[in-house]
């Protein structure tokens, strides 16, 4: 009896990690990032925050200070381009766990925060 109770507690236990396994981020395509992050604002909740309207515009706060800028979509990833003396456009993977996001590069965590609908 002893070895059966171990062997159903064994197999619950790698049951449950499989099954935790499963649930990681995942890559955003382009249909999915117009779906989930167009229109909400993605934070860390103290230091920054990227607002994508849905007319392309990012109007972004960083440390306090508004930051404007558009957005678009290009082959799966998110393009942003701040105003600045001299516009620079930054491409990246958009990662999605639950409600928390991952701009990536080449893989790359770049920055991470939790996507908020306003």
């Amino acid at each position: 009896m002893l070895f059966l109770t171990t062997l159903l507690a064994l197999a619950c236990l790698l049951g449950s990690t499989q099954i935790h396994a499963v649930e990681t981020f995942k890559r955003l395509t382009a249909s999915e990032i117009k779906t989930r992050i167009i229109g909400s604002v993605v934070t860390d909740g103290s230091h920054w925050s990227d607002r994508y309207e849905p007319t392309g515009t990012l109007d972004a706060m960083e440390l306090g200070q508004r930051k404007l800028g558009h957005w678009k979509i290009r082959s799966n990833e998110m393009c942003v381009t701040r105003k600045a003396r001299k516009p620079i456009e930054e491409c990246f993977e958009i990662w999605l766990f639950r409600n928390q996001i991952e701009y990536r590069r080449d893989g790359i965590t770049l920055t991470w925060g939790d996507l908020r609908k306003e």
